[in-house]
């Protein structure tokens, strides 16, 4: 079964180092152009894509660049299945502060993250790589019955 993986590309709040999390970033003109460039790669694979679901987290990041993708491989966008389960993991007060602002603020968190970063939970979020973890094996078994994803 064909199966790719895309992430979403360059954001406002990537391009500045501020931790997103659940807070939402418009997607760059160079994320644009990414975006663009994955499609048009996509596209010379010669594949099939009318044959794909294409599921997408919530974010409008992430459905941006999959609408980008989608238009340049000429297929409707009503293929787009938003999954729940996507979702960024919380980074809870942290969100909205670029590294060096958590370093500063939150010495504590940055070394606990350090000492345990699989189990890590931001202050004030129950969210770990773990979990998020977790919840994308969910998507795939969820979705593994699909040919191509």
């Amino acid at each position: 079964m064909p199966f790719f993986v895309i992430r979403h590309c360059e954001t406002l709040n990537n391009k500045t180092d501020t931790i997103c999390g659940n807070i939402d970033s418009l997607l760059t003109l160079k994320g644009i152009a990414q975006a663009r460039s994955i499609a048009v790669r996509l596209k010379s694979t010669e594949e099939d894509f009318s044959k794909y679901i294409f599921v997408t987290s919530p974010k409008a990041r992430s459905m941006h660049t999959t609408q980008i993708i989608l238009e340049i491989l000429g297929l409707d966008l009503d293929n787009i299945i938003i999954e729940p389960l996507l979702k960024t993991k919380s980074k809870g007060i942290l969100e909205g502060l670029t590294d060096e602002e958590i370093r500063k603020k939150f010495p504590e968190a940055e070394k606990a993250k350090n000492e345990d970063p699989w189990n890590y939970c931001p202050p004030y979020s129950t969210d770990s790589k773990k979990n998020e973890f977790k919840r994308a094996m969910e998507v795939f078994e969820k979705y593994k019955h699909h040919e191509n994803i």
